[in-house]
């Protein structure tokens, strides 16, 4: 009887509630690309927990890990000649808007709006629609960055404008 009730103290399946805790703390504390090192628990959770009402949430997650998974894949596909010569059209302009994030951000969010506004009802496949969702969230990342540094930089430049303001007028 001791011996079935260890085995079954280990086969349980986790508790919802410190599961939860365990995936959403790591997960509020890490980027993205770190994800994926609680997709186990995220599975476990919606396995035994799938009616639980944050399970939505965490499929969410689940969705963002695969998401930056399929980037990396064609990011590593394009260092690779031969991997270059099998995307199509979506995954070459992706990579290419990609590519202009860091060098010219602006180029690079107009050539995501591009894509989105050719492809993005041409959702004809899974593969198709995780593409024009990672388009989308690269899109929504470009654009959080835009209005982060808008936010910096606003009251510098205001202040730069006053102080040029008081110059003119000294003059």
């Amino acid at each position: 009887l001791a011996g079935g009730l260890l085995v079954w103290y280990w086969v349980r399946p986790p508790a919802a509630d410190p599961l939860y805790g365990r995936i959403s703390e790591f997960i509020s504390s890490n980027a993205v690309d770190q994800w994926h090192r609680r997709e186990n628990d995220i599975q476990s959770f919606l396995e035994h927990h799938s009616d639980d009402p944050r399970a939505g949430e965490l499929r969410e997650y689940l969705e963002e890990i695969d998401l930056d998974r399929l980037g990396r894949r064609l990011t590593r596909g394009a260092r690779r000649q031969a991997g270059r010569a099998n995307l199509g059209a979506i995954e070459h302009a992706y990579l290419e808007a990609i590519a202009l994030v860091e060098s010219d951000p602006e180029a690079a969010t107009r050539r995501l709006q591009a894509i989105l506004d050719l492809y993005g009802h041409q959702v004809d496949s899974r593969d198709r629609r995780q593409l024009i969702t990672l388009v989308e969230r690269r899109l929504e990342m470009l654009k959080r960055r835009f209005d982060q540094t808008a936010e910096a930089t606003l009251p510098v430049l205001l202040e730069r404008l006053e102080l040029a303001e008081e110059l003119s007028k000294s003059d």
